[in-house]
C-alpha cells in the first residue's frame, strides 16, 4: 500500500481566519502516485480546525457570525485569554478524511478543504 505524509505550513491572522487548502492538497496528491485510498487532513493546533464546505464569502461570514454567537469571545472562561478559541476548535474538529478515487480527491461539486483558525493572535 502506498502512502505519503506532507506538512503544509500556514500563516494566519488573528480572529477567525479561513484559508482554502484544496489546491495544496490536490498538488500533494498529484505528486504522490496514489490512485485510490484516503486523504486525511489534520491540524495539530488546538485553536484551529479543518472543515469541508463551499468556499463562498458570505458563507465564510455566516460561519464567523455563528461561531461568535455559539461561543462568545467576551464571555469569561476558565481557560485564560483564548478559551473561546479552543472551544470553537473543539466544535469544528481537527481533521477531515476525503476519499481518493482514480488519483483525485472525491469531493462534491462545491466542496473545498479549509483551515479555520480562531485564535486571538496570528499563528503558524
Amino acid at each position: 500500500m502506498k502512502n505519503t505524509y506532507e506538512k503544509i505550513e500556514i500563516s494566519t491572522e488573528k480572529g477567525v481566519d479561513i484559508i482554502n487548502l484544496t489546491d495544496e492538497i490536490k498538488e500533494i496528491l498529484e505528486n504522490s502516485d496514489i490512485e485510490n485510498g484516503l486523504c486525511t487532513v489534520f491540524n495539530p493546533g488546538s485553536t484551529a480546525s479543518i472543515i469541508i464546505n463551499e468556499d463562498e464569502p458570505m458563507l465564510r461570514k455566516d460561519l464567523e457570525d455563528k461561531l461568535s454567537e455559539i461561543v462568545e469571545e467576551d464571555e469569561v472562561y476558565h481557560h485564560p485569554s483564548n478559551g473561546h478559541s479552543h472551544l470553537r476548535a473543539i466544535i469544528l474538529g481537527p481533521s477531515e478524511t476525503i476519499p481518493i478515487k482514480n488519483g483525485e480527491l472525491d469531493l462534491g461539486t462545491w466542496q473545498e478543504i479549509m483551515l479555520v483558525e480562531m485564535d486571538i493572535k496570528p499563528r503558524k
